[in-house]
């Protein structure tokens, strides 16, 4: 491990992996990424990876805007192939949330965004079977869709390794030390490294990187559920990836089967990221399949 660097990047999820790929494409190599575990294993690798530009922030627009693009020249950039799957992405609502939806519709097409409202004969057209009770709005976002989260991360690593930047798994930060209010290294598991630059990609765990800075981060970190389904016959699985606002679910084809939850807004469970229950509650699976027999039954009924 390299015993100085220009900078260190702690954590590797898909935001430390890309601040490293995008640092390496500016000739920024001599970076240190640090992961405790393996790239992608915590809150990364468990994303639902929906791929969306629907957001009522301009600076957030223009951030899901640039990631579509990075998305469809993924492979080009990585040589990773199917890791987006540009399958479009709908948004179920109900009337009352109809003029929002077309307001921000005509809001997004001025950042190029490629989105329509449907009609209740074009949904059913799209997801096959979905019961249309309450459902009083609709869009499909063309260029939207889910990703890999895992090979997402991974192929961005690997590229930016590749260029120079020193890519550590298995290693923990321990530490960040200061002079004059100025940083001077980041102490591991396996070693000190003389740096004056920290970015902390930390995810769950940034409040604690950040302390070690002297900073204080106002984060709370949640848990969050979500189901697998399979069933035997594929014709069923929906092929869109859909944000359901009426009912606050979502569902997405998770590598030929379904991955399934439930959205905003809930009462959150706030945790510790070192210690929470890892599986889902008996309630949450009982609740969420209700959601889905109701919406979509010809899959649910069958999973």
């Amino acid at each position: 491990m390299r015993t100085t660097a220009d900078a260190v990047i702690i954590g590797g999820g898909v935001m430390g992996a890309s601040i490293a790929y995008h640092l390496s494409e500016k000739g920024f190599t001599n970076v240190v990424l640090l992961e405790r575990k393996a790239l992608a294993a915590e809150g990364t690798g468990h994303s639902g990876a929906i791929v969306r530009q629907h957001y009522s922030q301009d600076p957030i627009i223009k951030m899901a805007v640039r990631s579509v693009q990075i998305f469809e020249e993924f492979e080009e950039r990585t040589s990773r192939a199917n890791v987006f799957s540009q399958t479009g992405w709908i948004k179920i609502g109900s009337a009352e949330m109809r003029p929002e939806m077309e307001r921000l519709i005509k809001r997004h097409r001025t950042f190029g965004v490629k989105a329509d409202m449907l009609t209740v004969d074009e949904l059913e057209n799209m997801i096959p079977g979905i019961n249309t009770d309450g459902i009083g709005a609709a869009l499909i976002e063309h260029n939207g869709g889910h990703a890999d989260p895992t090979a997402t991360t991974e192929g961005l690593a690997e590229v930016a390794k590749s260029r120079g930047v020193e890519i550590q798994t298995g290693i923990s930060a321990t530490g960040i030390e200061t002079s004059s209010n100025k940083i001077t290294s980041v102490t591991t598991s396996n070693g000190t490294i003389s740096t004056n630059i920290v970015v902390n990609a930390a995810g769950p765990w940034s409040p604690v990187v950040a302390e070690w800075a002297g900073v204080e981060l106002p984060i709370k970190v949640t848990r969050e559920q979500d189901l697998v389904l399979e069933t035997d016959d594929a014709n069923l699985r929906p092929e869109y990836a859909v944000s359901n606002g009426l009912d606050r679910t979502y569902w997405r084809r998770d590598r030929g089967r379904l991955l399934a939850g439930d959205g905003h807004p809930k009462e959150n469970e706030f945790v510790n990221p070192d210690d929470y229950k890892t599986t889902h509650d008996a309630n949450f699976e009982m609740e969420l399949m209700a959601q889905l027999k109701h919406r979509i039954p010809n899959f649910a009924n069958k999973a």
